[in-house]
């Protein structure tokens, strides 16, 4: 009978691979291939050890299997070729065919690509669930923050709003993708509050300032109180007031150092200067001295007044009815920056992951 085989004696190779399974479920592809490679690189370095010919090609086979499942399949395919399937146990040949065709397949130069344009079709098709099965069973395709970004979309278009927070906080803390987590989370907010959407957008925004706490989601939850106030009863609205304003002063703590980080037509600005200018509007109701600061906040944000708030301005200076002049007009540019945004209508091109 066959001397068993002790491809890993003292269970390191295991327990790494193990944690690549945990950081993999917890979207941490970066890690995972890292832990994978470990793994593999150990088992590895056990079979050039080894000298009896059953036992090499046995940890070649699960060496092989470590790199596949880390991503690496240029290496996996070099292990799993010089595989002679004669010395391996009865399982183990079985499952080598299968696995030879699938590492070849994602080894050769045509991988990355096909996957891609398969991405695009269910993206422009909106097939949001089916974006997600691609995504699980092509996890390195793309880096990781564009794949823990397009999940968060995914997960949002669905519904999962919780879901999608996680993803979309795990893109915002890659440097590639946080202005992309940022836009993606942040417009939704003030899309739904400007739809009447009041409860999903106030619940979004917790959720979002919870996974990663941003000036950004101040500034939308500001937003989304101000949408409120145009249903609110007098004394509703006055308490309701003094929410959206204090909301807004810590987005505006922060204002100067984020701006002058962000382009001219980001979303993030549009956020940001409907929110400036709701705060201002509600000011300019209650006589409150801060409305020059917010108006000034909100123009500095829309920098080249692609809102035309400038006009806003002047026309609510000339209004003194009981109601909020500007409410319409804000709700109605916030509805229409879903014609201007392109962030989601295409899938970015994100860079090929290593």
């Amino acid at each position: 009978m066959p001397k068993p085989i002790a491809a890993d004696p003292n269970g390191t190779a295991s327990r790494i691979s193990a944690e690549a399974g945990v950081a993999l479920i917890q979207g941490d592809t970066a890690l995972a291939q890292q832990k994978h490679a470990e793994a593999g690189q150990i088992l590895e370095r056990r079979m050039k050890a080894v000298s009896r010919a059953r036992e090499k090609h046995h940890l070649r086979f699960l060496a092989a299997t470590q790199f596949y499942k880390g991503g690496h399949y240029q290496h996996a395919s070099e292990l799993a070729e010089k595989i002679d399937p004669k010395l391996l146990d009865e399982r183990a040949r079985e499952l080598l065919p299968p696995f030879l065709k699938d590492v070849r397949e994602r080894s050769s130069p045509g991988y990355l690509p096909r996957v891609r344009a398969k991405l695009n079709a269910l993206w422009k098709a909106e097939d949001w669930k089916d974006v997600l099965v691609t995504l699980a069973d092509h996890q390195f395709v793309l880096p990781p923050g564009g794949q823990a970004w397009l999940r968060g979309v995914c997960c949002r278009r669905l519904g999962n709003l919780k879901a999608s927070a996680l993803f979309l906080a795990q893109a915002f803390h890659d440097p590639d993708t946080k202005l992309f987590a940022l836009e993606s989370a942040s417009y939704p907010i003030v899309l739904w509050a400007a739809h009447g959407r009041v409860a999903e957008a106030s619940e979004y925004c917790r959720l979002l300032n919870a996974a990663m706490p941003h000036a950004v989601f101040c500034a939308a939850a500001s937003f989304v109180e101000y949408s409120k106030l145009t249903q609110a009863s007098e004394p509703e609205r006055i308490e309701g007031s003094h929410a959206q304003l204090d909301v807004m002063e810590q987005a505006a703590k922060a204002a100067d150092d984020l701006l002058s980080d962000i382009e001219s037509g980001s979303l993030i600005r549009w956020v940001f200067a409907l929110a400036a200018a709701a705060a201002a509007e509600t000011c300019h109701k209650l006589l409150d001295n801060r409305e020059i600061r917010f108006r000034e906040l909100a123009l500095r944000a829309d920098r080249g007044n692609y809102l035309n708030l400038l006009a806003d301005f002047a026309r609510w200076e000339s209004d003194q009815g009981s109601t909020l002049p500007g409410a319409n007009t804000l709700l109605d540019r916030a509805r229409k920056l879903d014609k201007k945004s392109t962030i989601e209508q295409n899938l970015p091109d994100f860079r090929a992951a290593a």
